[in-house]
């Protein structure tokens, strides 16, 4: 079969479209190149200003840190100094420091004067109530002795955890080293070696 030959004018179309071609992937590619360098401009831009950013929140974090300090220490300096105002007023109304005490104690020793005068009084008075009445009232005698409760060692009245009443020495009598045990309702009230004094004392039956 013989051979087809290709027209010139065919042959010059195919080679400028080739070129056309080329040209535009060329353009296309030269764009490509530009729009990563744009994309990696702008990550830069972007990684620094994320940095900016961590910079100015720690600096932030920082300093509200430290005007939060800076306040609470006002605070405290601000109490000293109030604290210093009050005792300096205090100084200024008690001048004399030695004066006042002295004032102090003369007052308690005048308060203890009067509440002895108190205690004598009273025993003064219901000696003479018992005087007039021929008897003793049976809240003053201890229940086991039938002795009249009085201000000595003896005879001070004292009160078990249970709440009756006993004189000291009815009480040494009945204890052991570790507890007493009540002589009215068998209740026991725990004590320590040597600690009956620490009982208390009932004061009432004493006055009344």
């Amino acid at each position: 079969m013989p051979r087809r030959t290709r027209k010139p004018n065919q042959n010059r179309g195919s080679i400028q479209r080739k070129y056309e071609l080329e040209a535009k992937v060329k353009l296309l590619e030269e764009k490509l190149l530009k729009s990563e360098q744009k994309e990696m401009i702008a990550t830069e831009l972007y990684n620094k200003e994320k940095r900016l950013c961590s910079s100015a929140r720690a600096n932030s974090t920082y300093y509200r840190n430290k005007l939060i300090s800076t306040t609470k220490e006002m605070i405290r300096i601000t109490d000293k100094l109030n604290s210093a105002t009050e005792d300096l007023k205090l100084i200024k109304r008690c001048s004399d420091g030695r004066k006042t005490k002295k004032k102090i104690l003369e007052e308690q020793n005048k308060t203890m004067k009067y509440r002895k005068k108190m205690l004598k009084a009273q025993e003064t008075l219901r000696m003479n109530q018992e005087l007039n009445e021929q008897e003793k009232k049976p809240w003053r005698l201890c229940e086991v002795c039938d002795e009249a409760y009085n201000h000595t060692a003896n005879g001070t009245p004292r009160v078990l955890k249970c709440g009756h009443t006993l004189c000291h020495s009815c009480l040494a009598q009945i204890a052991t080293s570790h507890y007493i045990q009540c002589p009215f309702d068998r209740l026991f009230t725990n004590i320590g070696v040597n600690e009956l004094n620490d009982l208390p004392k009932n004061f009432v039956v004493l006055h009344m």
